[in-house]
């Protein structure tokens, strides 16, 4: 029982940095994208990324945690955010959030689809895309240097 104990603290127990900070490289407001509706620092936002920091592996770019935190459910809608296990920053990915494709004005009926790779730094979203009060569907890939996004740009990208 003891060797099970030691075997299950070890698989769970990953050598990623404590919770740090969220950083916005962006026009912001606190721990939101100007005019956004997500507060990345809020309480569940929090609980979210500090669990996944205790509890996942880096999925993304070699050393990084991408994590879909859902916003939405009853309309298939996910933020996303990625942890740097090195440092304990947190990048939010600059949308609000993303979905299925919205059906006309059903709205989506599904979860939208997201690509990415422990081995390289893009992340490609096949769906809707919700950035400042628009819509978009299509596919969108986003680049990421360590600490700000290139690709496809958002109403967000911008240090104005």
């Amino acid at each position: 029982m003891l060797a099970i104990s030691i075997f299950m603290q070890s698989v769970l127990a990953f050598d990623n940095h404590t919770f740090t900070r969220v950083e916005i490289p962006y026009t912001k407001n606190g721990c939101s994208f100007q005019g956004s509706p997500i507060d990345f620092c809020d309480e569940r936002h929090l609980a979210e990324i500090k669990k996944a920091i205790a509890t996942m592996k880096p999925n993304f770019n070699e050393h990084y945690i991408l994590l879909p935190i859902l916003e939405r459910k009853k309309y298939f809608q996910k933020s996303i955010v990625l942890i740097d296990t090195v440092s304990g920053i947190v990048y939010p990915l600059p949308i609000d959030f993303y979905s299925g494709y919205a059906n006309n004005k059903k709205g989506a009926s599904n979860f939208g689809t997201i690509k990415y790779s422990l081995n390289k730094n893009t992340i490609c979203i096949e769906g809707s895309i919700f950035v400042y009060r628009s819509e978009k569907d299509g596919v969108f890939c986003f680049y990421f240097n360590g600490t700000t996004f290139s690709g496809y740009r958002t109403t967000y990208m911008t240090n104005d």
